[in-house]
Formats: C-alpha cells, sequence, structure tokens
C-alpha cells in the first residue's frame, strides 16, 4: 500500500454547487486554455488533481464572459467554442429551465450528437465511438469502436461511461506504450503483428454545495505540469478508486483517494491446478493477483 500526504499552496475561488461530470485527462485543449488564462492571471484555477469536473470548467468559462475585455480575439474565439461544448453545464450554472431534445442534429450546442436531452432535472448525452488512423511512416494500422454517454439526475448526481475496443495492426507497434506518451493499456489479444485491448471509463457521483464523493474508474493525475505530474502521472491504464473532494471554504480544499492498481504479480500462496485442460488455453491451474493499492490525502490552502 502506497500513501501519500501533500500539501499544496493555491490560488483558487471555484466554489461548485451540485452534481459532477469529469472532463477526461486526455483533453489537454480545454485544460491548456483555462491554464493559459490562469497564467495570465484573467482566471485562478486548481489542476494540481485532475480531472477537473465539467462543472468546474463550465463555471471558469462563464466567469471570462464577464471579462472580455482581457482577452484577444483568438482568446474570444476559442472561448467562444468552449461555450459550445459545454452547453449543457453552462445552462444548468444560469437555471435554464428550456428543455431540449434531440436526435442526430447539430441543435443549440452546435455539436452533432447521436442523441442528447436537457431539462433542469434530467440531462443525457449518447455517441457511438468509431475511428481509424494510420501512421504511414511505421505502416501500423489502429481501429477502436465504443460508445459513450454521461449525464446528470437532479442537483446532485452525476454518471459518465466510456469504452473503446482498440485493435492495432502493423511491425512496429508499441504494445504497451513504453515509448508514447499516451497511457499504458492491458493487452487482451498479443499476436505477432497485432494487439488487441480495451479502454474504460466510468463512474457515478453524489454532489453537495461544498463536497462530492465519486466511484469510478478513470485516469487520474496528481502534481504539477502536464507533460508529467511529480505525483502520478497519466501513463497508468484507468483503475477503480473512490474520491472525496471536500471544499467548505473558497480558500480551503481536501481529497482523498483510494485506488485499487493491477500488480501484474502472481500471489503463489494462491495457486491451485484443477486438473481442467482446453485446447483454448491452459486451464490446468488458478491463481489470484497481489493486492495493490494507492492512498492519497491532500490539504489545499488558498493563496490571498
Amino acid at each position: 500500500m502506497l500513501k501519500k500526504i501533500m500539501f499544496v499552496l493555491l490560488m483558487s475561488d471555484i466554489m461548485i454547487s451540485a452534481q459532477t461530470i469529469y472532463e477526461p485527462i486526455y483533453k489537454t485543449d480545454v485544460y491548456n486554455f483555462l491554464e493559459h488564462l490562469s497564467d495570465k492571471n484573467h482566471k485562478q484555477l486548481f489542476t494540481n488533481i485532475r480531472p477537473l469536473t465539467r462543472l468546474s470548467v463550465a463555471e471558469n468559462l462563464h466567469s471570462l464572459d464577464f471579462r472580455k475585455d482581457v482577452l484577444t480575439n483568438v482568446e474570444k474565439e476559442i472561448l467562444e467554442y468552449y461555450e459550445q461544448e459545454y452547453a449543457f453545464e453552462l445552462k444548468y450554472l444560469v437555471k435554464d429551465t428550456s428543455v431540449i431534445n434531440e436526435f442526430l442534429k447539430f441543435g443549440e450546442t452546435n455539436r452533432l450528437q447521436l442523441f442528447k436531452y436537457y431539462s433542469k432535472d434530467f440531462t443525457f448525452d449518447y455517441d457511438p465511438i468509431i475511428g481509424i488512423e494510420y501512421d504511414f511512416k511505421k505502416k501500423n494500422y489502429h481501429q477502436y469502436t465504443g460508445v459513450r454517454f454521461k449525464g446528470r439526475l437532479g442537483d446532485n448526481w452525476g454518471y459518465y461511461f466510456d469504452y473503446r475496443d482498440n485493435l492495432e495492426k502493423g511491425n512496429g507497434i508499441d504494445r504497451n506504450k513504453d515509448f508514447s506518451p499516451v497511457q499504458g493499456v492491458l493487452l487482451i489479444k498479443n499476436k505477432h503483428t497485432s494487439v488487441e485491448y480495451s479502454e474504460t471509463r466510468g463512474g457515478m457521483t453524489y454532489a453537495w454545495n461544498w463536497g462530492e464523493i465519486t466511484m469510478a474508474k478513470d485516469f487520474l493525475t496528481i502534481g504539477s505540469s502536464f507533460d508529467n505530474p511529480v505525483i502520478l502521472s497519466p501513463k497508468a491504464p484507468s483503475f477503480p478508486y473512490i474520491r472525496i473532494d471536500a471544499h467548505p471554504v473558497s480558500w480551503f480544499r481536501y481529497n482523498f483517494i483510494h485506488a485499487w492498481l493491477n500488480s501484474n504479480l502472481v500471489d503463489s500462496t494462491t495457486i491451485r491446478y484443477t486438473g481442467v485442460s482446453s485446447t483454448l488455453g491452459n486451464r490446468s491451474k488458478t491463481y489470484s493477483r497481489r493486492a495493490k493499492y494507492y492512498v492519497g490525502h491532500s490539504l489545499s490552502f488558498a493563496v490571498p
């Protein structure tokens, strides 16, 4: 078991009032945009523990609406783009009571989705995932398919799910992503010229006006720097965890994370011979993996 205690001095004035849906850490563009404005002192933002909630991102975008005079023309265009991306969250912040029910339309959010629904008590959007990539230099082929959806129930409950099934083919495949900045993977099939693996993010959260509790399987980063956070980097595959965030006052935050990790180490005391074999694989023995955990506590204080 790994235990870490982190004390962080930071500048932040965000107070989330309800429902939580986390924005994946691989959406670096929006994080970079908010960090860029934070560096210019347009907005102070706490990003030591990511992912942030979509509502938190929307609150920061909404606050910039009142300070557009200090933004460049390019920054204003980017802000307008993200205001459409987080349209549902912005509607919730301003207590919009309208109803949106759209199928395969760009609609009010200017985003083509298979289905999206918004009301003051319930939101839901759903999309299939289909993608094909080809590296002409390495002659590697990558395809992925899956589904994703997210939404809100009332003022307190949030949920999200993202599943992707991946196939890579080629002679120069980086099988474990050892030489790539992207997250690592757990291979399902590992053949001579191809690999298959899946990626899953998802969880359910309950939030109140000064905190959130989350049960999820997702990516996490802890520490400063986007490329290589000093405490927990983004290289690890997604893992299940319980997360508690408390911010009873604007100048103080507490975060707790308990995560279950894959040690990939066999616990020799659990090896049992079954006497069963199969042409699909050797099932003559069964075993368990060694338990491995991550536990983190952090206290964060705002700098006046």
